[in-house]
């Protein structure tokens, strides 16, 4: 018992040597130059009620503090660039100025959504629910206003090697290895898991939508995410990824999700995005409900065509869970599965060889969908 004690005695000890003590209450920092109890966001007002209080639960809560979301004053942002806008978001790359005792420079990604604030709000516990389960989903630093229009933003951690999309796109043949390639995957299928876990449906799961840094790859914008007893059948998103059941206005479901990991499976193969030959238009989402699927590599190892062609199932009752994918791609990882593989930028045909010659009159399309 004394050994254990002066154990605790002891790792007490270096615990305060390193994180010193809190200049307002006088007790140990809960990390370095942190302390819980002592919020900065207790008394501080971002002019939203709910977000105060998301802040404040955050911060109680942390385990430490890279858990926090802060509130950062627009002013602390320096070369602020608009790099992207999509049908819910503009997005800025920005260095932020952290003013800590190491005075930092990071730089981040401000995103301000174009959806109304109740979705903003939802969107950011979908990102605390996630991050709290699994630090691989991308980070929310935290929140902070533009100055002009007073519209919130999320501060986002900035990929270094940008999405998967454009990763593909550039990355030599050494970085597109069967193991690499199996690693993003699983990175992929991890967050989701998590993301399902806790009972949410992504709803917009495609290669803009995964980032890449530099040993590891996080699904990001929670922006449509929603529980999966909420789920509405409306259709957004990119088409390609868009499971056929939900293009016939049937509800997201946790399968839906899993048919978009599948089609993402497809681009990580093949090294491009699916049907980049095609107009992505009513007869594309026709023959998809019709079975069509894009191609894989020649050379793609068997385990993976086949966990392919059971994600993309017609039928979401025959699709794997995020469960059982995660625990097959884990053995494919633990027992170098594809090792000797061969790196083939051909590719095999598509599962049915042609769209269809028209348009039928009766397409099952919702006019509502939304790129």
């Amino acid at each position: 018992m004394a050994e254990i004690a002066f154990e605790k005695l002891r790792e007490l000890g270096e615990h305060i040597t390193a994180c010193n003590f809190c200049a307002a209450c006088n007790r140990p920092n809960s990390g370095i130059e942190w302390c819980r109890l002592c919020s900065p966001h207790k008394n501080l007002s971002t002019g939203n009620s709910e977000i105060d209080e998301i802040l404040y639960s955050r911060q109680i809560h942390a385990k430490n503090c890279d858990e926090i979301i802060e509130y950062v004053p627009h002013s602390d942002f320096k070369d602020i660039r608009q790099i992207g806008q999509g049908g819910f978001a503009f997005i800025y790359t920005a260095t932020w100025e952290k003013k800590t005792p190491q005075e930092v420079s990071i730089p981040v990604v401000l995103k301000k959504s174009k959806n109304p604030i109740h979705e903003f709000i939802g969107e950011i516990r979908v990102h605390c629910d996630c991050s709290l389960a699994n630090n691989y989903i991308t980070q929310l630093y935290g929140i902070t206003k533009d100055p002009i229009t007073e519209e919130f933003m999320m501060v986002l951690e900035y990929a270094s090697k940008g999405n998967l999309r454009q990763f593909l796109k550039n990355a030599n043949s050494s970085e597109l290895s069967w193991k690499n390639k199996t690693k993003i995957l699983y990175d992929v299928i991890y967050d989701l898991h998590i993301i399902h876990k806790k009972g949410y449906v992504h709803k917009d799961l495609h290669s803009g939508n995964i980032l890449c840094f530099d040993y590891y790859t996080k699904i990001s914008d929670m922006g449509l995410s929603q529980s999966v007893y909420d789920s509405k059948p409306t259709v957004y998103g990119v088409m390609p990824y868009i499971a056929p059941e939900v293009l016939e206005n049937e509800k997201y479901t946790y399968a839906s999700d899993i048919y978009s990991f599948g089609i993402i499976m497809a681009e990580v193969s093949l090294g491009k995005p699916p049907y980049a030959e095609y107009p992505h238009d009513e007869s594309l989402a026709l023959a998809i409900c019709n079975g069509l699927r894009p191609g894989l590599s020649a050379g793609t190892p068997e385990p993976y065509c086949e966990l392919f062609r059971r994600c993309t199932d017609t039928v979401p009752e025959k699709r794997p869970s995020s469960e059982e994918i995660v625990t097959t791609i884990r053995a494919w990882l633990l027992f170098d599965e594809f090792e000797g593989a061969e790196i083939n930028s051909g590719s095999n045909n598509f599962s049915q060889d042609s769209f269809p010659d028209s348009k039928l009159e009766q397409l099952s399309i919702p006019k509502s969908y939304s790129k």
